[in-house]
C-alpha cells in the first residue's frame, strides 16, 4: 500500500502486547464470538486510570472489566469497532460514534457542524468525510444558506477557521437547497 493511502478493506490490528488485554464486547459488556463485531476495550498495565480532573468522562470511558481476574480491574472503552479473526488477530472495522480520521487527526463531524451552524448566513450544515482518489480523505460541508444568492463559501471557511483548528475546517463547502 502506498504511504498515506487509505486502506480499502479491514485494517488489521494484530494482538495485544505484553501485560495488555484487548476485549471485543457487546453493548452489555459481554464478549462476542470470534468473527462478530463489537466495541474494542483495552485493559492492563499500560492503560491510564482515568482522565485528569474529569470524573464524568472517566466514568464513561473506564469501565469495570467483566472478565477481570483481579477485583477492581478496569477497561478503557476505545469507541472502535473490531472483530477477532480465527487466528487470534484483531481487525478494525470502524467507530461506534461518528468520529472520522482526517490526515491523521480524529475529527467529530458534529463538532464541525455545531460551529458551521453558528456562522452568520448558514441555516443548517452537515459535515461528512469524503475519500477523494487524488487528495485522500477530506472533510466536506453541505450548507443550506439563509440566502443562496449571497452565499460565500470562503466567508464560511474563514469564520470556521476562527473557531476550529485548521485540520477540522472542511476542505470543501457546498451550498445545497435542503
Amino acid at each position: 500500500r502506498a504511504r498515506g493511502a487509505t486502506p480499502s478493506g479491514p485494517v488489521p490490528i494484530g494482538r495485544p502486547i505484553a501485560n495488555t488485554v484487548l476485549r471485543v464486547l457487546d453493548q452489555n459488556l459481554q464478549p462476542v464470538p470470534i468473527g462478530v463485531t463489537g466495541e474494542l476495550f483495552i485493559g492492563g498495565d499500560g492503560v491510564a486510570r482515568g482522565y485528569l480532573n474529569s470524573p464524568a468522562l472517566t466514568a464513561e470511558k473506564f469501565v469495570p472489566d467483566p472478565l477481570g481476574s483481579q477485583p477492581g480491574t478496569r477497561l478503557y472503552r476505545t469507541g472502535d469497532v473490531a472483530r477477532y479473526l480465527p487466528d487470534g488477530n484483531l481487525v478494525y472495522v470502524g467507530r461506534v460514534d461518528n468520529q472520522v480520521k482526517i490526515r491523521g487527526y480524529r475529527v467529530e463531524p458534529g463538532d464541525v457542524e455545531a460551529v458551521l451552524n453558528g456562522v452568520a448566513g448558514v441555516r443548517t450544515a452537515i459535515a461528512v468525510a469524503h475519500d477523494d482518489p487524488q487528495r485522500g480523505r477530506e472533510l466536506v460541508a453541505y450548507v443550506v444558506p439563509d440566502d443562496p444568492a449571497r452565499f460565500d463559501a470562503d466567508a464560511v471557511r474563514t469564520a470556521a477557521l476562527g473557531r476550529l483548528p485548521p485540520y477540522m475546517v472542511p476542505a470543501i463547502i457546498v451550498a445545497v437547497d435542503t
